[in-house]
């Protein structure tokens, strides 16, 4: 009905460097995280008319891990795995990728 919807969204992360400094071992979670893209969204069937479909984004929220690994000062491969810990969360969300100064 165009009216502004808000929704509480929290990120955190706790990182430890191993390794000589060249290899970060990290825990990270998230709880809503409606920034995320291809995150699931739901239909919901309105309170006050049964027949009005209304989209709300779902409660979602998972926990995981991951490690960083700086090669050299310009080059960093980086890799998570995380659960998804409600009904509407992914099961396993992955990525996997490298970071480039130039």
């Amino acid at each position: 009905n165009g009216d502004p919807y808000w929704q509480f969204n929290f990120q955190w992360a706790l990182q430890k460097d191993v390794f000589d400094k060249d290899v970060a071992l990290f825990i990270h979670g998230f709880y809503n995280a409606t920034s995320l893209p291809r995150l699931p969204a739901t239909l919901a069937i309105s309170i006050d008319d049964p027949q009005l479909l209304d989209i709300k984004p779902p409660q979602i929220a998972a926990v995981g891990g991951g490690a960083l690994w700086t090669i050299n000062s310009r080059l960093v491969l980086w890799g998570q795995a995380s659960g998804g810990v409600t009904h509407y969360s992914p099961s396993v969300i992955t990525n996997f990728g490298f970071a480039i100064a130039f």
